[in-house]
């Protein structure tokens, strides 16, 4: 019976990724493209039910990825990348009725840290570590978390307990005397599925180690690469380098860059002509994130605006009130301008009714805006009196007329 094919995972050269970034992993039957349909899994800690898998000797569990649809036709990304998406990834191909499955994949890690989440605690605070040497790491309570316990990852098996030969105490593992098998990837993990930045520990056997910070360095700050050797003194002469290439010779085995860039970023060592070399480790440089000043900024200008809109209000409130009083004004100004009728009658003490005769008397020229709109025009503006003819009837029934 033939051997089950086995596909070929890809993913990115660098496995230590920041929140934010976005992965693509592809999977590849190797030699028949046609008709498969892909799985995609990630390791957990051992539970009976889930899928194990042996690689390289080493013997893990997997589980299938709730959305590992989204991977069927070969890629499956990660974007944005979360700190929840820390794991090993393997895939797995089928096709056919019945279904006709592959081998699964060889592992793809990722390890993806954030800007600002809750820690774990790394002491002494170093990626690489001498074996038969002290090494503790614990959890920092986050205030709206509870339950934090260490997971780590160590070859092929994930566990969420810490190492059988450390102490634990709460939700801190240590060991008096550390060993090459303690080496793995560790990070914190609460009871509702937050995580920490997961660190990478190895120990070493070796005479030589370069220590560098456990956690990723921050752009802008200072970062200090120290060489140690085992045995005393520990402070020895060395060359630093990065990406094989020198960079420079220390007599104090200590190097110094003031203010850390991404470019940085890479793979750094040392080494003493007499007491040897030291493993590679790799530097990551994680972005700032917002200063406290541009906080203060922001928090300034969102204030400028609240007070700019409120004075726009206001000014706009204002215009508006002016604008009905001028309306009222015209108004009134028209009412002056409308003829008015008065009752003219005899002297006379018995005086009819039917004698009385009418007159319209026109008022002109007495609102204010006929005034502003002659004198625009360049006259003068004067009020005009037209008189008019009355006609009065006397006691006698003579009549008579005056006139002006």
């Amino acid at each position: 019976m033939d051997a089950k094919p086995k596909p070929v995972l890809r993913g990115p050269p660098q496995t230590w990724l920041t929140e934010g970034d976005s992965v693509t992993l592809s999977c590849e039957v190797t030699g028949s493209t046609t008709g498969w349909r892909f799985h995609w899994y990630k390791t957990a800690p051992f539970r009976p039910e889930l899928l194990h898998v042996t690689h390289e000797s080493r013997t893990y569990s997997v589980e299938l990825l709730s959305d590992s649809i989204r991977g069927a036709g070969g890629s499956y990304t990660l974007s944005p990348a979360a700190l929840r998406h820390t794991g090993v990834y393997v895939c797995r191909a089928e096709r056919g009725e019945p279904a006709y499955h592959t081998e699964f994949s060889q592992p793809q890690p990722l390890w993806v840290t954030g800007l600002s989440t809750p820690s774990i605690v790394v002491s002494p605070n170093n990626k690489t570590h001498f074996t038969s040497q002290p090494l503790s790491l614990s959890c920092m309570d986050s205030g709206n978390s509870t339950g934090w316990r260490l997971r780590w990852f160590s070859g092929m098996m994930e566990r969420e307990k810490c190492p059988y030969d450390w102490t634990n105490t709460g939700s801190s593992c240590r060991i008096s005397s550390s060993s090459s098998l303690d080496s793995g990837v560790y990070w914190c993990q609460s009871e509702s599925g937050e995580q920490s930045n997961p660190v990478n520990i190895t120990v070493h056997y070796d005479s030589v180690i370069l220590e560098s910070p456990a956690h990723p360095v921050t752009e802008g700050d200072p970062l200090t690469l120290r060489c140690r050797y085992r045995y005393q003194p520990s402070n020895i002469s060395a060359d630093f380098y990065k990406d094989g290439t020198l960079l420079q010779t220390s007599t104090t085995g200590e190097m110094t860059i003031p203010a850390v860039l991404k470019s940085h970023e890479s793979l750094y060592k040392c080494s003493n002509p007499e007491r040897g070399e030291s493993p590679e480790s790799w530097i990551t440089v994680k972005d700032p994130g917002p200063s406290k000043l541009e906080m203060v900024g922001v928090v300034v200008g969102i204030i400028l605006i609240l007070v700019a809109g409120t004075m726009i209000l206001l000014i706009g409130q204002q215009q508006h009130n002016i604008s009905q009083d001028q309306d009222q004004h015209i108004c009134g100004g028209k009412e002056e301008d409308q003829q008015e009728y008065y009752t003219l009658h005899s002297d006379g003490a018995d005086a009819r009714l039917s004698d009385v005769t009418y007159a319209t008397i026109d008022q002109q020229g007495t609102s204010e805006n006929v005034k502003n709109r002659k004198k625009k025009e360049g006259h003068e503006a004067e009020a005009a009196i037209v008189y008019s003819e009355l006609k009065t009837v006397n006691n006698a029934g003579e009549a008579g007329s005056w006139t002006q």
